[in-house]
Order: C-alpha cells, then sequence, then structure tokens
C-alpha cells in the first residue's frame, strides 16, 4: 500500500479503499496482514462522520484515492500546527511552533538501517 508515495496517510487510504473494494472482506485483511478490527473501526468512524455531514446538511464528496494532491492539501490544512520542515541538520521542525520533533519509526517515511546509502554516502 506505500508504494503509491504520499505517506501513511495515503497508504492507509489506499488500503482502505482496497478493503472496501472486496466488501470489507476478512479474507482481504488476512492476505495483506492488516487488523480485521482496527479496519472495522475505521469503517465505523467513517460512517459517524458520514452520519454528521449529512446531519447539518454538508455536501459529502470525495476526491478518490487518485486526486493525491487533493487529498494531501485537506490533510495538510487539517494538521497544519504538526507540519513539519527538514532542516539542514537533519532535524525536522513544526512550521508554527519551530518544535523539533522526529518521524515515527513505524512510518513510511522513516529511514530504515542502510536505507539511502550506498557506499558510505547519501544518496540524493
Amino acid at each position: 500500500f506505500a508504494r503509491g508515495g504520499g505517506g501513511d496517510h495515503m497508504a492507509l487510504l489506499r488500503c482502505y479503499t482496497e478493503w472496501a473494494e472486496t466488501e470489507y472482506s476478512a479474507q482481504f485483511c488476512f492476505e495483506n496482514y492488516v487488523q480485521l478490527r482496527a479496519m472495522r473501526k475505521a469503517r465505523d468512524v467513517r460512517e459517524q462522520l458520514e452520519g454528521l455531514c449529512e446531519r447539518v446538511e454538508v455536501e459529502i464528496s470525495s476526491a478518490g484515492v487518485g486526486d493525491q494532491e487533493a487529498i494531501l492539501k485537506a490533510i495538510t490544512a487539517g494538521f497544519f500546527y504538526n507540519t513539519a520542515k527538514l532542516c539542514r541538520t537533519g532535524d525536522y521542525k513544526t512550521v508554527k511552533q519551530q518544535r523539533t520533533v522526529h518521524i515515527h519509526p513505524s512510518s513510511v517515511l522513516a529511514k530504515r538501517p542502510g536505507e539511502g546509502e550506498e557506499d558510505g554516502e547519501e544518496r540524493e
């Protein structure tokens, strides 16, 4: 799921979308090493959000997984205070408050040992 780029949120969206295309199959979760319980929780949250939008008469629309730029813009707007830039020192600092933060080790953006290095040099 992480091969399409866009980070963890896009990887999770691709996973959820593929699961939905299988009509929420437990077999899909088993074959792809995904926890069925977590996927069901995500579906429940999505249904709750849809219900809330309908109740307050907010039009529901979907950009679809194919429109990655629109989705990433929405995520960035929603998580602005968590947005960070890579500094020259190799540290990440939040844009708004200049706090040093780190990428979670389980993130698809985290560097694995030996990744990005070749003969002791970093790749560009």
